[in-house]
């Protein structure tokens, strides 16, 4: 994502900025992965409303199906279709048994 005058914002052209790397970089940065249940990214500095723009990108373009759920009052992303191809690739690529 990207910074306006040391805030984190998200730009008008995030669908054409999130490339799987991007996305990998997140996952790797901010995701957790949930025992049996999946996988958490974190959105904690992003708005509600940026959140559901990331989930928007993240449902048509990863065919990742996400709830937004709160935590401590902070945004947090959950993919809920563990078998998107995207997910499968994901894991397979970077190993989430090792994401924390």
């Amino acid at each position: 994502m990207f910074y306006f005058n040391k805030k984190k914002i998200l730009p008008q052209n995030i669908y054409d900025n999130f490339t799987p790397v991007a996305l990998a970089h997140w996952v790797m940065g901010s995701g957790i992965k949930l025992q049996g249940r999946g996988l958490r990214l974190c959105a904690y500095s992003f708005s509600i409303p940026e959140v559901v723009t990331l989930m928007n990108v993240l449902i048509i373009k990863y065919r990742l199906v996400c709830t937004l759920q709160l935590d401590k009052d902070k945004p947090v992303i959950f993919p809920v279709n563990l078998w998107s191809p995207c997910y499968h690739s994901l894991e397979a690529l970077y190993n989430f048994k090792n994401v924390v």
